[in-house]
């Protein structure tokens, strides 16, 4: 079964971008924050994720070499509905991306805002969070 890394983007972004917003910069260098730092440089290897995406707040399910802008959103602070809309979204796209999902296993470095609407439509592994930092222990939820 193929594993798939699905990367939570976090509030810390690139300094440069923040101070030039109308320039586009690789998703995989907007986000500065430790946890996606943590997933993408050990967690991916550690989980033998063949290849990963990262979960926008804005912009959804995106790759890595995306071209994106800074920008200041939070799906925490969104409706249910918004988040439900926002799952279906990430959903789409990755069978848009991937074609049959039945023998992938996702990965989920992210919290459970991310995946809470996701994870009954997916074969996903969950990982537990002590306070903000992210710990590799295991939790199936499948």
């Amino acid at each position: 079964m193929k594993r798939i890394g699905l990367v939570e983007c976090t509030k810390s972004k690139l300094k440069d971008a923040q101070d030039n917003p109308t320039n586009v910069y690789p998703a995989k260098d907007m986000y500065t924050g430790y946890n996606f730092r943590k997933a993408v440089s050990d967690g991916l290897d550690e989980f033998e994720c063949s290849r990963y995406y990262i979960l926008s707040d804005r912009y959804g399910l995106i790759e890595p070499d995306d071209l994106i802008h800074y920008y200041e959103f939070d799906l925490a602070k969104q409706s249910v509905a918004y988040k439900k809309a926002w799952s279906d979204k990430v959903y789409d796209e990755l069978v848009k991306k991937l074609g049959n999902i039945d023998n992938v296993e996702f990965v989920f470095f992210a919290g459970e805002i991310y995946y809470k609407y996701l994870k009954e439509r997916l074969n996903c592994i969950t990982l537990k969070f002590v306070g903000r930092k992210v710990t590799f222990d295991v939790k199936q939820t499948y």
